[in-house]
């Protein structure tokens, strides 16, 4: 049905169309007079064959004008269907059409609109920049009489265009220039659009990572039935960010309950990057001869000359697990050296300005990611804090070195909780281990371990007492197993009295005497206690009762009298492990 105004009149195509509401501009009359509207709708609605078929249709019977007007929106549907060749063809066309006396200030805005937007999918961002500024000035020129659609659209360009030359501040400020005008006009399928790009952006810089996961999950409800292109875009941003909290599992389903958003986009750069990110799940897994077949795909759909931007980091991919299978990589290092020299000389400007400033976030507020994935790069364990903080759980094992191990314990340099990866995901327990705790895994890390072996060797007991030391071996086994989470059956018990660690396991220590993760600290690095303390006092020290306590808490906890008790605290007060407070039933023992 076509919809009449207060006085009747039936509104054309055009005015649906300037009012960002392409479903109905399509269901307007067709006409000469229609026809370029309805190209124009048929093309951002990704109804791309009906656009390319009218215009086929009514090609030899347009004026300059809807000429123009017909191959902007044509030139932007070969674009989005990675059909480049044909895009550049169309949009030149455009361009040798701008000395026509007959063209008004709004065609001239649509071909410079047009050759922006190719040179940005080109990823040539400032020669882009620089043709949405000759855009926006044909906007200036028309005053009043400007279509609010078009500066929009203007807007929205050159802040992605800031975004991608590392300036994220000013791109934000035109996106949101772009997102005023769109909530003015009622513009809401551009509205969601928009703030679907500020939300991804914001994600992309931002470090926040369940905030900006749970805010694109409730975008994508509300676009997935608008528009197939955005809704693209949020779902494989959605799964970057749980892969990036090393995720992997939920990445993995999250992409497979939304293939069918990504394939009915028909967009090649889309399809590229989402098996990309399905290479980058199979990593933990070690599956890398899979990995690599799906590189090979990604890499299919791209172009050498085009997608600089995506075939570097997939390149680096591939050259990681060509090092992990001991593979000659030179090739792809020289396939990515040849993409560098290729790309945009602006954003190569501020990749070196980055690396020359100092790395701290606050020195580069602006890009507080990046600075920290320059740090995991430099291997600076000081950034460690903030992926705990921000749950960048992935890039942690790349941090501590450790990319291609199946199974991982990553014990916190100052001992505040502890790492644990495998193929499904990567984990963060803040259960502290005490220092016989890891002196306990570090001895069966290196071999299975008796009891006996392990109480001289965790404990420093000369003398093996299954009567006083089983129980410590137990208890351990058991405190350490409930640090571990789901991961517990790591430890393992191999008989009554066999103990290891799971053979898949790689242990990673790092302290003040041992900064390689390659290199495992020796057991007496943890030394804490001296050996003549009996296992009671060990657990006191280790914190088994809390802080303070009493000589009654004691008596009742190890099932010993009072006086045993008392003669165990008064033996660590004179070594100096604890010092009391209060006289007589109020002494409380504490942790120094």
């Amino acid at each position: 049905m076509l919809r009449t105004s207060s006085e009747g009149l039936i509104v054309k195509a055009s005015d649906f169309y300037y009012l960002d509401n392409y479903e109905k501009a399509i269901l307007a009359p067709l006409s000469l007079e229609s026809a370029p509207f309805l190209i124009g709708s048929y093309c951002f609605l990704g109804e791309h064959d009906k656009a390319r078929s009218l215009f086929k249709q009514y090609e030899k019977s347009f004026s300059v004008s809807q000429k123009v007007f017909s191959l902007f929106h044509l030139g932007i549907s070969y674009t989005r269907t990675s059909e480049y060749i044909k895009a550049k063809e169309i949009f030149y066309l455009n361009w040798n059409l701008r000395h026509s006396q007959k063209l008004g200030a709004s065609e001239k805005f649509l071909i410079y609109q047009g050759l922006s937007f190719f040179r940005y999918f080109f990823s040539k961002h400032e020669s882009s920049l620089a043709f949405a500024k000759k855009a926006e000035m044909e906007l200036l020129r028309q005053g009043e009489q400007k279509i609010p659609l078009y500066e929009a659209l203007v807007q929205e360009l050159i802040g992605h265009n800031f975004y991608n030359l590392g300036r994220p501040a000013k791109g934000e400020v035109h996106l949101k220039k772009a997102l005023a005008v769109a909530k003015e006009n009622h513009f809401d399928q551009l509205r969601q659009e928009l703030e679907a790009n500020l939300l991804v952006y914001q994600s992309q810089f931002d470090l926040d990572l369940d905030k900006n996961i749970e805010k694109l999950k409730k975008l994508l409800v509300k676009t997935s039935e608008l528009n197939d292109y955005t809704s693209a875009e949020i779902v494989l941003q959605i799964s970057k960010l749980y892969l990036l909290k090393g995720q992997f599992k939920k990445a993995n389903d999250f992409l497979l309950h939304n293939f069918n958003i990504i394939y009915k986009n028909d967009n090649k750069r889309k399809v590229a990057i989402l098996n990309t990110i399905l290479a980058q799940i199979l990593l933990p897994k070690q599956q890398y001869m899979e990995a690599l077949s799906l590189l090979k795909v990604a890499k299919k759909n791209l172009d050498d000359d085009i997608d600089i931007n995506l075939l570097t980091p997939i390149l680096g991919i591939e050259a990681e697990i060509l090092n992990i299978l001991n593979q000659d990589a030179e090739e792809v290092h020289q396939k990515i050296q040849k993409l560098v020299s290729k790309t945009d000389k602006a954003i190569l400007n501020q990749i070196q300005q980055r690396q020359e400033k100092s790395l701290d976030a606050e020195e580069n507020k602006e890009d507080a990611l990046d600075s920290l994935f320059n740090k995991v790069k430099k291997k600076d364990l000081s950034c460690l804090e903030v992926l705990i903080e921000n749950k960048f759980f992935y890039l942690v094992p790349r941090l501590f070195e450790v990319e291609g191990r199946k199974k991982v314990i990553i014990i916190h340099p100052k001992n505040e909780g502890l790492f644990l990866v495998d193929d499904q995901s990567i984990q963060y327990s803040e259960n502290k281990l005490s220092k016989s705790q890891i002196k306990f895994l570090l001895a069966l890390s290196s071999e299975i371990k008796s009891k006996e072996s392990l109480i001289k060797e965790v404990w420093g007991y000369k003398e093996y007492d299954p009567f006083r030391h089983d129980h410590l071996v137990y208890a351990t086994i058991k405190r350490v197993r409930k640090a571990f989470d789901d991961k517990g059956t790591w430890i393992m018990a191999l008989g009554d009295d066999q103990f290891g660690l799971d053979p898949e396991v790689t242990l990673i220590i790092k302290t003040k005497t041992h900064e390689s993760s390659k290199t495992k600290p020796a057991a007496n690095d943890f030394d804490e206690f001296p050996e003549d303390l009996n296992f009671r006092q060990v657990k006191l020290l280790e914190g088994v009762l809390g802080n303070p306590f009493s000589s009654t808490e004691v008596a009742e906890y190890f099932k010993i009298t009072r006086m045993t008790s008392f003669r165990d605290l008064v033996d660590l007060v004179d070594k100096g492990f604890l010092y009391k407070r209060g006289k007589h039933k109020s002494t409380r023992y504490y942790l120094k």
